[in-house]
């Protein structure tokens, strides 16, 4: 089965992880589709001055604010050139995202935020994944199966293999069904991980393609009226509503298992393969910041 990668979103710990990730897929394309800021992408000791200086903002809000956001640095777009082809990454900007968001919701007032950090907040991420695929479309090449990983994740089991596997088990005719990691209702919707998934390259298409042009009629959705003031509703709320939309099941497996890797692993210098290791700092992490 020919496999596209889309690694997509803010850049953050991919350099480092690059050696762990591209022997994991060495059998597929690689593809880049990044920003050229990162997202709260700090050490733990520059998270909590972030707070302490913004003490009246909640965890929600503190993820919609401009200073969440640091510039991509220089040695890092060195790395991504000499590492991709021209034709398979591409860099974008803020005001590339805003503008194509402004052009999609120009009719519909209701689909606008008060600031470019909190509308990023809530699409920039599907609008990465997006212009991932468009480089794949763009290359002339036919894949049956394309996995999107964010650029921070390391995936978990042995071999991208492992998840293509998975994928021909779980399914029949190989259309209209989509494998995450983990699928639940929350708040009465369903609730799908965004950050690593895989499908055909068809369906990812279609998918894709109604976020791009049919992002209205989404939100005519009774139970997503309230998207922009429900603090408790985000990305995970918005990828099943868009998968609904699309006529997508969703299957699930233990092989699509992520492991985010954070600067503060980076500054560490921690094993990034020592699961042990990892574990020991999220508990770390979710004791300072009671994620």
């Amino acid at each position: 089965m020919e496999t596209a990668v889309i690694f997509s979103n803010h850049f953050r710990s991919f350099k480092e992880i690059f050696p762990t990730v591209s022997n994991y897929y060495r059998d597929c394309d690689l593809y880049l589709s990044t920003y050229n800021e990162n997202y709260d992408y700090f050490t733990f000791k520059e998270k909590l001055d972030l707070i302490n200086k913004h003490k009246n903002k909640d965890k929600v809000e503190l993820r919609k604010i401009r200073a969440s956001y640091t510039p991509l640095p220089e040695d890092s777009v060195k790395f991504i050139k000499n590492v991709f082809d021209d034709r398979k990454f591409e860099i974008v900007t803020e005001d590339d995202f805003q503008n194509w968001y402004d052009s999609t919701t120009a009719n519909n007032k209701n689909l606008k935020f008060n600031s470019i950090q909190e509308t990023f907040f809530h699409y920039g991420q599907f609008w990465s994944k997006l212009r991932g695929l468009e480089l794949v479309k763009n290359s002339g090449i036919h894949y049956d199966f394309v996995i999107f990983n964010r650029c921070d994740i390391i995936p978990t089991s042995n071999s991208y293999l492992d998840i293509v596997n998975a994928f021909n088990s779980l399914q029949k005719s190989g259309e209209n069904t989509l494998l995450a990691h983990k699928i639940s209702l929350k708040e009465g919707m369903l609730y799908v991980n965004n950050q690593y998934f895989g499908c055909k390259y068809n369906d990812a298409v279609k998918i894709f393609n109604i976020f791009s042009n049919k992002l209205e009629e989404l939100f005519e959705n009774p139970l997503f009226l309230n998207f922009k003031t429900e603090k408790s509703l985000n990305s995970f709320h918005f990828f099943g509503l868009l998968l609904q939309y699309a006529g997508m099941n969703v299957k699930t497996t233990d092989f699509f298992y992520e492991q985010k890797i954070r600067k503060e692993h980076i500054m560490r210098g921690i094993n990034l393969l020592d699961k042990k290791a990892r574990q020991n700092l999220r508990l770390e992490e979710n004791k300072l910041f009671s994620l």
